[in-house]
């Protein structure tokens, strides 16, 4: 084992030996989860996706870094899924220019093109969003309705979930 130290298992453990492993490949954690019954799961993300291979590197450094005799535990690794709602800046800005769907936490629903993202100063996180949709609104003196592209801005504090809406 390349870190003897780390018998014990624990987030941040693995956090750090996956986080040294990772670092420039432009795959990043998106979450690392401990039960009580030691089962880990570990979801990893890029802009290109993440395959199988990546996941299989990253089970086996894992297991060659917290000895299964020792601590008994279940490894799940995977990519992370398009079904899943946003949870990292990597989310919001791999899906831009794509069909999203924002929950808003007064419970307003905006479905609409993701057209751009601020993220905060140390892009940890995201400030803003604005999300594009077509409106139909009946102008003055015309019969039929038109329709307008509305840009809608979303603070963070505002959204309660997002998530890509799969086109088929």
């Amino acid at each position: 084992p390349i870190l003897l130290e780390l018998s014990m298992i624990n987030k941040e453990n693995i956090r750090q030996v996956v986080s040294d492993e990772l670092e420039g490949t432009g795959t990043v954690i998106v979450d690392i989860h401990i039960s009580n019954s030691n089962n880990i799961k570990v979801v990893l993300d890029s802009f290109e996706g993440v395959n199988i291979d990546e996941c299989v590197k990253i089970n086996r450094l894992i297991e060659g870094n917290f000895d299964r005799d020792v601590e008994d535990y279940q490894l799940e690794i995977s990519s992370y899924g398009i079904s899943q709602t946003f949870i990292i800046p990597l989310h919001y800005l791999k899906n831009m220019n794509r069909l999203v769907e924002i929950h808003q936490k007064q419970g307003k629903i905006i479905k609409g093109t993701l057209k751009s993202v601020e993220l905060s100063e140390d892009k940890k996180d995201i400030n803003w969003i604005e999300i594009s949709n077509n409106k139909k609104i009946k102008e003055e003196g015309k019969k039929k309705k038109t329709e307008v592209e509305e840009i809608i801005r979303v603070q963070k504090g505002e959204i309660q979930k997002a998530r890509l809406v799969p086109v088929f």
